[in-house]
């Protein structure tokens, strides 16, 4: 899930009569209203959302979010038709788990995202675990030299840092997702940034807490 403020989030979930559940607050999470079947993302076969990190949902801008799918096919839903990723398709243990995209405290910018994941049983490859995008999803690039393994959270500290980490450690990129680096063997399954406070937080198996401080 995310939220646009204290008020107002969305949740995403897993196809039912193959469309996505897509539900609605305004009172901060105390109710939820899902919205009309109609309205909901038609599902692929084999299509859905991983749950490693609940981060395949971001708010773009004031009005908008976007969500990514994974499995045998991976794609890249927005208020425009759903675009295909560059994840291979036709494996179900393979595809996106999670999307950043960076914007001010207004919730407005949206054209820099990053979308990561891969294989969950390959947890150490980097082929095929990262892209990203320069002009609102409309095209996604290739980094050049990617995180090293499967990532299942990405999270914007600034318009130019990201960090994303997964069950093989933690990656930094400090030009919006061309180049990563690697700096943790400590595995984590979500990370949130907090830019006012300078730091990021991670969580992972075990109740195991991570605090990454920029200074």
């Amino acid at each position: 899930m995310d939220f646009w403020n204290e008020n107002s989030g969305i949740v995403i979930g897993d196809p039912l009569d193959n469309r996505f559940l897509v539900a609605r607050t305004f009172d901060g999470g105390n109710s939820w209203q899902e919205i009309p079947y109609s309205y909901r993302p038609a599902a692929d076969s084999g299509e859905y959302c991983f749950a490693a990190s609940g981060t395949n949902v971001c708010v773009k801008d004031k009005d908008e979010a976007v969500f990514v799918s994974g499995g045998k096919i991976s794609r890249f839903f927005s208020k425009n038709p759903a675009l295909i990723l560059p994840f291979p398709k036709g494996k179900s243990t393979l595809g996106a788990n999670s999307i950043a995209v960076w914007k001010n405290r207004n919730n407005r910018g949206g054209e820099q995202m990053i979308v990561v994941g891969g294989d969950y049983t390959l947890v150490d490859s980097d082929k095929d675990n990262c892209y990203y995008s320069l002009n609102g999803g409309k095209k996604w690039l290739t980094p050049e030299k990617p995180p090293k393994g499967y990532r299942s959270c990405v999270d914007f500290f600034n318009k130019k840092i990201a960090v994303a980490c997964g069950p093989n450690g933690i990656d930094i990129t400090f030009n919006s997702g061309k180049t990563w680096k690697y700096f943790s063997e400590q595995g984590f399954f979500v990370c949130k940034s907090s830019p006012h406070e300078n730091t990021v937080f991670l969580a992972g198996p075990q109740g195991k807490i991570g605090v990454l401080i920029f200074r």
